[in-house]
């Protein structure tokens, strides 16, 4: 049961909340809108075409944006309202009442899990759904642009995907170069173009997924399979028409590993689980899936550090206990990057690399909890 005093903390909270993702939203749309205004006046689009073309493109950007920073933004969020609290002198009277500190802030460890849980909604479902636009650069438009293919490797059957162009908007490679491996698929090494690949995905079972390459040369028939290479290699609609079967989709040839921050957790489970990727991928994939598990629990620890250090007994300077709130925050995130760079170098161990920060938060938090006000 939220009392009167708890409700006007939520109030001041999601006040704070809202001011300081809105003051960060608007210096990114004012920077990186200045560095791309050619593009988004290409093609000598009017006035109202390049309105357009902003407001699509922050939209979709404002999703990655809130992802990157609303842990962050909770965090001063919380510093605000304790801070004003502190300088108001709204905290003497519930403290004199008996009420702890830790029982004040309980609201905004509220808010915080309610942030979390847009921060889960936002990644898992929004991002993964819009992840074709988030690839395009400003003015772009995925049914017309073309960018070239990053070579993409299946370690599993060893065909390498590597020329071509791709067209975002219908997820097909234009002017597409696959090569077989032999003796896996081949009886000797052979390079396949197609006039055209069509990537055909099995949500249900991935690793049915198919390239369909259309205007292929050789032929299916002329193409001497091994018994495995039938399995991987099917024969399409037409003479000049054949299936690839690879887990390596269109992603992945288009962003390389930059669209692993794009797709939902349990993607990311169906991928690390598949030996189609390279070690490096797969590591960098382990790295990701810890640290989207750990991240609301970090964001929860990080409040309960902050209010011993802003809400600080004998202390009376409250900008020191900002700053000092501050250098806390700002080295458990320094702390997490660094931990999830020695995860990706294979230089600690994945738990360690995901639980590492918690574990270190957690402790801060128990330690400086004889520091708080009473």
């Amino acid at each position: 049961m939220l009392t009167l005093f708890d409700r006007y903390l939520l109030w001041r909270y999601w006040h704070a909340y809202l001011i300081t993702f809105i003051a960060l939203m608007g210096l990114f749309v004012i920077i990186d809108a200045f560095g791309n205004v050619d593009e988004f006046s290409r093609d000598g689009a009017k006035i109202p075409q390049i309105l357009q073309n902003v407001v699509k493109y922050y939209s979709y950007q404002g999703c990655v944006f809130f992802n990157a920073v609303g842990g962050v933004v909770t965090c001063l969020a919380s510093m605000l309202v304790l801070g004003t609290l502190v300088k108001h002198g709204e905290l003497n009277p519930v403290l004199s009442a008996g009420i702890t500190t830790y029982r004040i802030a309980r609201p905004m460890l509220l808010a915080a899990l309610a942030v979390n849980l847009l921060l889960i909604a936002d990644q898992e479902l929004l991002i993964p759904s819009i992840a074709h636009e988030l690839q395009l650069r400003p003015g772009q438009h995925a049914d017309t642009h073309l960018q070239r293919v990053q070579p993409a490797h299946d370690y599993s059957s060893r065909i390498l995907i590597h020329g071509g162009m791709a067209n975002i908007g219908g997820k097909k490679i234009i002017d597409a170069e696959f090569i077989l491996p032999a003796p896996q698929i081949l009886s000797e090494v052979q390079t396949v173009r197609a006039s055209q690949a069509v990537y055909e995905r099995d949500l249900e079972n991935p690793e049915n997924s198919v390239w369909r390459m259309q205007g292929a040369t050789p032929t299916y028939d002329q193409l001497k399979l091994t018994a495995i290479g039938k399995e991987k290699i099917l024969p399409g609609n037409s003479p000049d028409e054949f299936l690839i079967r690879t887990v390596i989709g269109f992603d992945q040839v288009v962003s390389g590993q930059k669209i692993f921050d794009y797709l939902s957790t349990s993607d990311l489970i169906q991928r690390v689980r598949t030996p189609a990727y390279g070690n490096n991928s797969s590591q960098a994939l382990g790295v990701l899936i810890h640290s989207r598990f750990t991240r609301p629990i970090l964001n929860l620890l990080m409040i309960l550090l902050l209010i011993p250090l802003v809400v600080r007994k004998e202390s009376r300077s409250l900008v020191a206990n900002l700053g000092l709130a501050t250098l806390a925050s700002t080295f458990i995130l320094g702390t997490t990057f660094a931990f999830n760079y020695l995860g990706t170098a294979r230089l600690i161990p994945l738990d360690l690399c995901g639980w590492g920060p918690v574990i270190l938060c957690g402790g801060l938090s128990a330690w400086f909890s004889g520091f708080v006000r009473t």
